[in-house]
């Protein structure tokens, strides 16, 4: 937009202050649900599996972060409970086929394969 010529400090700062807004209710009911605040709850831990979540279910989609979040912890709990030692390992090995196989994430892919299947029931190229 900028490049555009539109005015946008006034949207940036707005959207900043709504943000920041958003996370000190986040943060005050987590404190209140808790009873408990500890450095630990903004450990690097929570942070990688946050951008774990989002790149598995995949980054610039709606629904990726959901996506994204039920994969991650059915496969960290079915994980935990073969291996509990070692099931951080297979999440990062399903990250690093993830990025090799779909970049874009897994919602990107099951929208193209769901794409590709409904092309093929109308007899034609899909869109």
């Amino acid at each position: 937009m900028i490049m555009l010529g539109a005015p946008v400090e006034g949207d940036i700062s707005r959207v900043f202050a709504l943000s920041a807004a958003i996370a000190a209710v986040a943060g005050a009911l987590l404190t209140q649900t808790t009873q408990f605040v500890s450095p630990a709850t903004l450990s690097f831990q929570r942070s990688a599996d946050v951008l774990v979540i989002l790149i598995i279910g995949g980054t610039g989609r709606l629904y990726g972060g959901f996506i994204g979040a039920f994969v991650f912890l059915v496969l960290k709990d079915w994980l935990a409970a073969m291996s509990p030692v070692y099931w951080y390992f297979w999440i990062g090995l399903l990250l690093v086929l993830v990025v090799s196989f779909f970049p874009k994430g897994i919602l990107a892919a099951l929208e193209t394969i769901s794409r590709k299947a409904r092309g093929q029931d109308i007899g034609g190229e899909p869109p």
